[in-house]
């Protein structure tokens, strides 16, 4: 990754593009022909690892601003290393979210477990995910 000095504009399209494609990715898993906890499991795989694309794009970039309770001003003056750290530890938390629940999702599988247990897991595995993150400053 080339090292920055200034953050440039502020602006959303990465967002915006990282968005429609998540979008169009569910759009495509719904269309799949599998059986309903696998389109469930998928669905739920997607979300994670999507998640862990974004930090990575947020890490490339530096607009760590699109993460909740970072501004554009504070994220500018914070610094390219304070970003890039500071992204760093979002994309290393999500990434190990990601990573557990696939796991938990062949476990999951492999017993024929209800595609709720996985949701259920997801949403609570995410939430702790992204709870953790409060301590992160920039």
């Amino acid at each position: 990754m080339k090292e920055r000095a200034e953050l440039g504009k502020k602006s959303y399209g990465g967002f915006w593009l990282w968005l429609a494609g998540y979008g169009g990715a569910c759009l495509a898993v719904g269309w799949l022909p599998l059986p309903e906890p696998a389109v469930v499991r998928s669905l739920l795989n997607l979300t994670a690892w999507a998640l862990v694309l974004l930090g990575y794009i947020i890490l490339c970039t530096e607009r760590v601003y699109w993460y909740n309770g970072v501004s554009y001003a504070q994220a500018a003056a914070a610094g390219s290393g304070r970003r890039k750290a500071f992204a760093q530890k979002h994309l290393h938390r999500f990434g190990q979210f990601a990573l557990g629940f696939l796991l938990f999702a062949v476990i999951s599988c492999l017993f024929g477990w209800s595609a709720w247990v996985d949701a259920t897991v997801f949403c609570c595995g995410l939430t702790a995910a992204a709870l953790s993150t409060m301590g992160f400053r920039l």
